[in-house]
């Protein structure tokens, strides 16, 4: 209801997510331990999942980081608030496309995406599962992209992953996170199975991030 969404709020405050990254909700100041050369991402989540302060955000970031370039285009699987997606592109990427199944979501990406003033040039957010709509996908992403990011669940990171390489470009990164302690092993053989070599597997607490090609 309003009054949760509005009393949330308190809580969120401007946060380093890693050593030049900072996110910061729309409602505070710049904080003063930020240096000329951080990166500043701007976030006001609404009603979609995504403020970055959950460790499998952390994971799939620090992931990407090491992987993005001028070049790089960017699929966000179960997109959120946009946050990846809008990460990646101030640290540099060419552009990203973004899915989520909730239509607020889509929305939060899209708004989030002009409060960091990134251009529609750069980002596309739709209205799509990417489990069951995979022609649609197909034809609104045109070309395969670089790098893969799911922060969803096991659940859904399991099936994605027989699916997710039609999208993916030779020698193109899946980066999948939001899996919890004990589902790891099944979601590590489902990617094995599915084709997929295990670059690296990094966990916080108790969730685990993937990175394989």
């Amino acid at each position: 209801d309003s009054q949760w969404k509005d009393k949330w709020k308190d809580n969120f405050k401007a946060f380093r997510v890693a050593d030049d990254i900072i996110i910061k909700p729309t409602w505070e100041e710049i904080p003063e331990h930020a240096s000329e050369n951080d990166i500043i991402m701007q976030i006001d989540p609404g009603s979609a999942f995504g403020t970055g302060t959950h460790e499998t955000t952390k994971l799939c970031l620090l992931s990407l980081r090491k992987y993005i370039n001028p070049e790089t285009t960017l699929l966000d699987a179960g997109c959120g608030s946009g946050i990846l997606a809008i990460c990646s592109l101030l640290c540099g990427a060419k552009s990203a496309f973004c899915l989520d199944i909730d239509p607020y979501a889509v929305e939060a990406a899209v708004e989030n995406a002009k409060l960091n003033n990134i251009g529609e040039n750069r980002i596309k957010a739709a209205h799509l599962n990417i489990l069951e709509d995979t022609e649609n996908v197909r034809s609104e992403l045109k070309d395969p992209v670089d790098i893969a990011v799911a922060n969803i669940l096991a659940d859904v990171i399991i099936p994605l992953s027989a699916v997710v390489h039609q999208f993916m470009a030779p020698g193109a990164v899946f980066i999948c996170s939001g899996i919890i302690e004990h589902r790891w092993p099944e979601t590590e053989a489902a990617l094995i199975s599915n084709g997929f070599e295990i670059l690296d597997h990094k966990s916080e607490e108790e969730w685990h991030c993937f990175v394989c090609r």
